[in-house]
């Protein structure tokens, strides 16, 4: 389970590229707790006039599981209820949807644009300024790229520095660290306005992209990768794009999710929703960044 900390309000996480031998733990920049790979802040409390930051106490998240979240369409900085989105697929404007097999032999059907990441998908720490625990940064470059903002890793990079929106000093593998806070404004920086959102479930994540809604989720990296060095006690530590959801075309539900995860430079590659890590972020509050806007494809 992904547990909150005290202190700043920010979860202390640990994660850096999968072929490093093990996870670093994170520290306190400029007040903030931030993970090495891009961490959540699914956490304790938070002091908004100090930080202006988005975070989950632990005793809000009975209510986050209950869709019961507050929220202004006008302040991307609030969580967005999502609730609201049912339990039925009557999607308004659907973009993406396919049959599919899945590993496993199963059929499923398909919601959102898998395939049309390779060309941007990489491993983090592509930068001139050596930053290695930018996997939220790569994730945000990803979404963006999306929406044909044709940014690099680099660009990304640069602006979230420039910006303090990330780890900035310190050892470089956990410099890029960001928080979801952050990760939202960059995609808003990069003229990709994007809310967090709690509650939500894998079922309803894939109804945001079928209708063509970037996505990113906030994980634990050795639940994701099943290898305790990136484990850090089980806190959330990595941020990954989502790019499809499976959904079981007889009980409508969720089957599992593809993401891109720059961790490993992966992409279309396929998560079962059994696998811990989907299973501890949809206990935890689901922590996610969606896209405001849809595009029209994944070109731009």
């Amino acid at each position: 389970m992904v547990t909150p900390v005290s202190g700043s309000g920010y979860l202390a996480a640990s994660c850096i590229s999968s072929d490093n031998s093990k996870a670093i733990s994170s520290e306190t920049e400029s007040g903030k707790e931030a993970t090495a790979a891009g961490a959540s802040q699914t956490a304790e409390s938070v002091s908004s006039a100090e930080t202006d930051k988005v975070v989950f106490s632990s005793e809000a998240q009975q209510w986050m599981t209950a869709f019961v979240v507050q929220a202004s369409s006008s302040d991307t900085n609030n969580a967005v209820d999502s609730a609201s989105r049912g339990s039925s697929f009557d999607i308004q404007s659907p973009q993406f949807e396919k049959d599919v097999t899945l590993p496993d032999g199963k059929q499923a059907l398909q919601l959102g644009d898998v395939d049309s990441s390779e060309d941007y998908v990489h491993k983090q720490g592509d930068n001139d300024l050596h930053y290695e625990g930018d996997c939220g940064l790569v994730a945000c470059g990803d979404v963006a790229n999306q929406f044909g903002k044709n940014v690099s890793e680099n660009d990304v990079v640069h602006y979230a520095a420039d910006n303090n929106l990330c780890v900035s000093s310190g050892d470089p593998k956990r410099e890029g660290a960001t928080t979801i806070t952050d990760q939202e404004r960059v995609l808003d920086g990069l003229g990709v306005p994007a809310h967090i959102e709690s509650g939500n479930t894998l079922k309803g994540l894939g109804k945001d992209l079928e209708e063509g809604h970037g996505a990113i989720i906030e994980v634990n990296a050795g639940e994701l990768w099943n290898n305790p060095d990136y484990y850090d006690s089980g806190k959330t530590n990595h941020a990954v794009t989502v790019t499809g959801v499976a959904i079981d075309p007889s009980s409508g539900e969720a089957e599992g999710a593809w993401i891109d995860d720059s961790g490993n430079g992966s992409y279309d590659e396929y998560v079962s929703v059994d696998n811990p890590a989907l299973q501890d972020w949809a206990n935890n509050g689901s922590p996610s960044i969606v896209t405001d806007g849809e595009h029209n494809n994944i070109d731009g």
